[in-house]
């Protein structure tokens, strides 16, 4: 049986927003959790962990939604490879 932390985790790491133009690189930044433009003050757990497709709208997303970035999806942001030693 996998245990819940290391459920949450593996979904974190496939997330949408890693491979969104939007996403403000480094991890936490000043307002403490991953960011972006559509969601400067923090991204919504729904739309981190892949609850919900942010290429339509979503409350909140200031019109703004997932565009690529040319990183395929599941490629991680440079700060979360370091961060978990890849």
């Amino acid at each position: 049986m996998m245990c819940r932390g290391v459920v949450s985790r593996m979904v974190l790491l496939a997330s949408q927003c890693w491979s969104c133009r939007h996403y403000v690189s480094g991890l936490f930044g000043a307002v403490g959790r991953p960011h972006c433009a559509a969601f400067p003050e923090g991204i919504p757990h729904e739309v981190i962990r892949g609850s919900v497709d942010h290429r339509e709208p979503y409350p909140g997303d200031n019109g703004i939604r997932w565009e690529s970035n040319g990183r395929p999806w599941l490629d991680l942001p440079p700060e979360l490879r370091d961060l978990l030693g890849l």
